[in-house]
C-alpha cells in the first residue's frame, strides 16, 4: 500500500499560501517565533505549484543551502523541475490573516518594497507551538529597501531562547517592565491577541489588535499611508496603575 506524503494534502495549502504571503521582500521568512534569520522555505516549490517557488534575492540564503538543512532535498528539487517565480501586481499587498494571527502590509512585491509584519495569535495558533512560541503579542517587524529597520530577533538554538524569545527583545509594551512569558516544553506561554478590525482603501490601510496582559488591556492600531508611512496608535487601560514601557527594536 502507497500512502501520499501529507506535504501534497490540499489541507496543507492553507499553510503554504500563510507562508507565501508572509514572504520578506527578499523572499525569506520573517523569523517568527523560533524561526532562524534567512530561512527561505525553498521546500514549497516540492509539491509543484510555482506559486510557492519564490525568489530568494539577497541575504546569507541562498538555495542550496535552504534545500539540505535537514535533509537533501536538492534531487527531489530538481526533479520537480517547478520555474521559480516573482509576485504580480495583481498579488494583495495588504494580507490580514486572523486565525493565522498576522498582518502583512507592503508597498510593493518588489525586492525593495516598504513591508511591514504583525503578529497577533490567539487559539490553536498560539497554543499549537507549544514550547516554540515566542513572547510577541502585537509586536512587528520593517524592512524598507532589502533592509530590516524594526526586527524580530529570531532564534539561536533552544538552550539560548531567553536571549531572543522574551517580550524585552520584540517591539511592544510592556506593563511594569514586563511582557507575556515565554513558551516552555508543555506550556505554550503567551497571551491570546485578536485582529479585531481592518480596511483597505487606495491610499490607507489599516488595522487593529487588541490583547491583554500584566493586568492591563492593550489596543495597538496600525495605518499605512500612501504606501510609504506607517502610523501606529496605541490604547492602554486598566483599572490599576502601572508603569508602562514601549518598545521599538531597531536593527542597530
Amino acid at each position: 500500500r502507497k500512502i501520499r506524503s501529507p506535504y501534497y494534502d490540499k489541507t496543507f495549502y492553507h499553510l503554504w499560501d500563510w507562508v507565501k504571503n508572509s514572504l520578506q521582500p527578499d523572499g525569506k521568512m520573517p523569523c517568527i517565533e523560533d524561526t532562524f534569520v534567512d530561512e527561505g522555505f525553498a521546500v514549497m516549490a516540492l509539491i509543484g505549484n510555482p506559486l510557492y517557488n519564490r525568489n530568494i534575492s539577497n541575504g546569507s540564503a541562498n538555495l542550496s543551502d535552504e534545500l539540505q538543512y535537514n535533509f537533501d532535498l536538492r534531487p527531489e528539487y530538481i526533479c520537480a523541475n517547478v520555474e521559480q517565480t516573482f509576485p504580480n501586481n495583481s498579488d494583495p499587498l495588504f494580507e490580514v490573516m486572523p486565525y493565522a494571527g498576522s498582518m502583512v502590509f507592503r508597498s510593493s512585491w518588489d525586492s525593495n518594497a516598504t513591508y511591514m509584519n504583525v503578529t497577533a495569535k490567539h487559539g490553536n495558533m498560539r497554543t499549537s507551538a507549544g514550547g516554540h512560541n515566542q513572547s510577541d503579542e502585537t509586536s512587528f517587524m520593517i524592512m524598507h529597501n532589502g533592509e530590516i529597520l524594526a526586527l524580530y530577533p529570531g532564534y539561536l538554538k533552544y538552550d539560548r531562547r531567553n536571549e531572543v524569545g522574551n517580550s524585552l527583545q520584540r517591539s511592544m509594551i510592556l506593563v511594569d517592565g514586563i511582557g507575556t512569558p515565554i513558551g516552555s516544553p508543555n506550556n505554550s506561554g503567551g497571551s491570546d491577541a485578536f485582529i479585531s478590525d481592518w480596511f483597505d482603501l487606495p491610499n490607507i490601510n489599516f488595522g487593529e489588535i487588541n490583547t491583554a496582559y500584566g493586568g492591563a488591556s492593550i489596543t495597538r492600531r496600525i495605518f499605512f499611508v500612501n504606501k510609504q508611512t506607517y502610523l501606529i496608535s496605541d490604547i492602554v487601560n486598566s483599572d490599576k496603575p502601572h508603569t508602562y514601557t514601549w518598545q521599538l527594536q531597531g536593527n542597530g
